[in-house]
């Protein structure tokens, strides 16, 4: 990450008292978590499916980065003339080997880890996160950075409402009401869902891209 970077986020962050991060393509470059797992995944169905792992592994990214990548393995295997019992076994084994993808490459992977480490001596940080709860906390853990957050709230759309929604955060909403909302922000890498997210707050946001 390019010192001037966290140097302008530093800038953008001073006035702040509450500081609300997003995880994925903020904290993180989340390309260290997707690349891996979908090659787990690729070499699963190229055995399961007598297929090229390499061309498995190309279109599934590729699914990944379309736009909406919800079901991407109900994509792929819909290109296929599979018995719909298969179909459906191949879809779920797919998507547990991706939650439950052990990101231990995270363990050494850039972020921003080093300032979360001061941040959180100087502000209350929170952490805000749409996604799997078993992949979410995984991902949070090998980074090693859950003892720098007050509250992490991992809004799983199986369980919750997820953002922008701002339903399922306990008492984060009156914690900000109480500091007053011009003294709390959130950060994250999406100018629609994050931006909007943190309107519907009331507070700040700042878009910080965590690319390295």
């Amino acid at each position: 990450m390019k010192k001037y970077k966290i140097n302008t986020l530093k800038k953008k962050l001073k006035k702040f008292n509450i500081v609300i991060f997003d995880l994925d393509n903020t904290i993180y470059n989340e390309d260290n978590f997707i690349k891996p797992s979908l090659q787990k995944v690729s070499r699963f169905l190229s055995q399961e499916m007598k297929l090229e792992e390499k061309m498995v592994f190309f279109k599934l990214m590729k699914l990944k980065y379309k736009g909406n990548d919800q079901k991407i393995f109900n994509s792929f295997l819909s290109n296929y003339k599979l018995p719909n019992q298969k179909f459906t076994n191949l879809v779920k084994k797919s998507v547990k080997l991706y939650q439950t993808y052990n990101c231990k490459n995270l363990e050494n992977s850039n972020s921003l880890k080093n300032y979360l480490k001061k941040l959180c001596k100087l502000k209350t940080l929170y952490l805000v996160t749409n996604g799997d709860y078993f992949r979410q906390k995984n991902k949070i853990t090998k980074l090693k950075i859950q003892n720098y957050f007050k509250k992490i709230y991992i809004l799983d759309r199986k369980r919750t409402d997820i953002k922008p929604s701002t339903k399922n955060l306990g008492n984060l909403k009156k914690i900000i009401k109480k500091e007053g909302a011009k003294y709390s922000v959130y950060v994250g890498d999406n100018s629609k869902i994050d931006k909007k997210f943190a309107e519907n707050l009331k507070i700040s946001f700042v878009k910080f891209v965590f690319k390295y």
